[in-house]
């Protein structure tokens, strides 16, 4: 079975993570819509335990928000409910006729840590995300082709896709970027226009996977 843990990230993998990611900010619009009406479904408490990654999915379970969810997704949802407090939206509180409201807003309130794990890999996101398909592939590619392929022109707007989702695997798994993960999406949404569905993720993958397979066989 598939889970967003295996270690290899695989097209099943990627389609599972990329539904949880619709799932959780379908999630955070209906918790907007509902606290419109009532300000205590986002109150400080909700909100304290949203934006800790590891007791959000108790949270959910509890006020029925992932009962549609099968239970072994329950932690990455959380996970990544959790990650859009840190890098999408936020609790705007204000008193309105004596009484406090809350709205959820887009853009970061919270800073998030940030994972200084890059280094290994030229401490580029995009670096790090085909290192990722290399050691998914068994590729020996070394640092310099992995840059090359990364600023290729023809293939700017597939990495920019592919380090996104990847990102999105992380964070399903309790890691991720912080408030870089909000920048890489407000990028890919201006410069790519492309949709996170899997299909398009993983033709993406594939062009490259050649490109790092060339590079490989030099």
């Amino acid at each position: 079975m598939h889970t967003v843990h295996s270690k290899r990230i695989s097209r099943a993998v990627m389609a599972r993570v990329l539904a949880l990611h619709e799932r959780a900010y379908a999630i955070l619009l209906g918790l907007g819509r509902a606290a419109l009406s009532d300000a205590a479904v986002l109150s400080r408490e909700a909100e304290s335990a949203l934006l800790d990654r590891r007791r959000a999915a108790a949270w959910l379970r509890a006020h029925g928000w992932c009962d549609d969810v099968a239970a072994a997704d329950h932690d990455a949802l959380g996970a990544l409910v959790g990650s859009f407090f840190h890098t999408s939206f936020h609790v705007h509180r204000f008193e309105l006729g004596g009484e406090v409201d809350a709205q959820l807003r887009l853009g970061p309130g919270h800073a998030a840590p940030s994972h200084a794990r890059r280094a290994r890999h030229g401490g580029s996101a995009s670096r790090e995300a085909l290192h990722r398909i290399c050691r998914d592939e068994g590729l020996r590619v070394d640092h310099a082709a992995l840059r090359l392929v990364a600023q290729s022109s023809s293939l700017r707007d597939d990495a920019r896709l592919w380090t996104y989702a990847v990102g999105l695997v992380a964070r399903a798994r309790g890691g991720g970027e912080g408030a870089a993960d909000w920048a890489a999406w407000r990028v890919l949404r201006r410069h790519a226009g492309r949709s996170l569905d899997v299909d398009a993720v993983w033709e993406a993958r594939e062009r490259l996977l050649v490109a790092l397979s060339r590079e490989a066989s030099r």
